[in-house]
């Protein structure tokens, strides 16, 4: 027992598994114990927030996203990422905000959720007042258009 994986020694694990918590904890979590995650070869994460920036540091610490999976319970979407140690090319920001093998895969799960998030952010658009919110909704809605 102990705080993130402090308690853990590197080597003592080869895969370090961080679900249900947000983006920044599981990002502030793998940064705390260096030697530890750089000992690791496989992460399995689902965070329940920030998953852009949860999958960009993904790969600043050399590590490949292998697969995604996209799940539903009740009305509350999990997205989880396996990734092992290795590299790959950069994604593009929209594959960062979306995960690149879930826009490949196209799951009805990930579609359905997709949709509502585009019928959500419409919503919002139709509300907003400010123009710089306005400007950052419609960039963030361009990318579910897309798919």
């Amino acid at each position: 027992m102990g705080n993130g994986l402090s308690p853990l020694q590197p080597g003592e694990t080869d895969t370090i598994i961080l679900s249900g918590l947000g983006g920044d904890t599981i990002i502030y979590i793998l940064k705390n114990s260096p030697d530890v995650t750089n000992a690791a070869k496989q992460f399995i994460i689902s965070p329940q927030s920030k998953v852009f920036f949860v999958r960009k540091y993904i790969h600043q610490i050399d590590f490949k996203i292998i697969n995604e999976i996209f799940l539903k319970e009740g009305k509350v979407y999990y997205n989880i990422i396996n990734s092992l140690a290795g590299q790959e090319p950069p994604y593009t920001e929209k594959e960062y905000f979306l995960g690149k093998i879930n826009m490949e895969k196209k799951e009805p799960v990930f579609v359905e959720y997709i949709k509502n998030k585009k019928n959500h952010l419409q919503s919002l658009l139709e509300k907003v007042k400010n123009e710089a919110a306005k400007v950052r909704l419609q960039k963030e809605m361009e990318m579910y258009e897309d798919m």
